[in-house]
């Protein structure tokens, strides 16, 4: 599953393998280069402002929604047991026939929280790949319109690999705009 957090790692990978290169082209005897055109993108306010990257957030409802009912029809089933058990006026076997009917449709509903479960994470991986390709290619096009050499991206703060740019270099909101243009309304029901 693809998630924000990867995508920047992989931004911040490529920006380390490009700083490393920039940084020992310095220090050969080749000519150098007179300047690079350099943009920012400010990773955290991409996914806190960008439209499509609200799709995760109703798909973690979705399964925080699963989550409270599986958890509800467990302890129905929990109480369900109970009953049996403390039922005087049950057989043996008729409690053991009722314990296995309980037993049937808890294992019937938790294989169907499952698939649904499942479902939410492959419609979570694919959303993550439809933002993740629309990315790219926006990044791509937009450093090409504006002759930019090199975009960075800044994150939060365990990955910041940018310390100061000037205001003028974050072209970050150019990126969400061409990104709700895009892909701003996402059918999760359809990925």
């Amino acid at each position: 599953m693809f998630s924000l957090r990867n995508i920047l790692i992989t931004i911040v990978a490529f920006a380390s393998v490009v700083s490393s290169f920039v940084l020992s082209y310095k220090n050969t005897k080749a000519p150098k280069c007179s300047s690079f055109n350099i943009a920012i993108i400010d990773g955290q306010k991409l996914k806190s402002t960008a439209k499509c990257f609200k799709g995760h957030d109703k798909l973690a409802e979705k399964l925080s929604g699963l989550v409270t009912e599986l958890r509800k029809f467990e302890s129905e089933i929990r109480k369900m047991s109970q009953d049996v058990k403390s039922n005087k006026k049950l057989s043996a076997k008729q409690k053991d026939n009722e314990r296995n009917r309980i037993e049937q449709r808890w294992n019937k509903v938790a294989s169907s929280y499952l698939n649904k479960v499942q479902d939410i994470r492959n419609k979570d991986s694919k959303l993550s790949e439809l933002i993740q390709s629309k990315l790219n290619k926006i990044i791509e096009l937009t450093a090409r319109a504006q002759n930019i050499d090199i975009v960075f991206s800044k994150g939060s703060q365990e990955s910041i690999n940018v310390f100061y740019n000037k205001p003028e270099h974050d072209i970050t909101d150019i990126i969400i705009s061409q990104l709700d243009k895009e892909i701003s309304d996402i059918n999760i029901e359809e990925l």
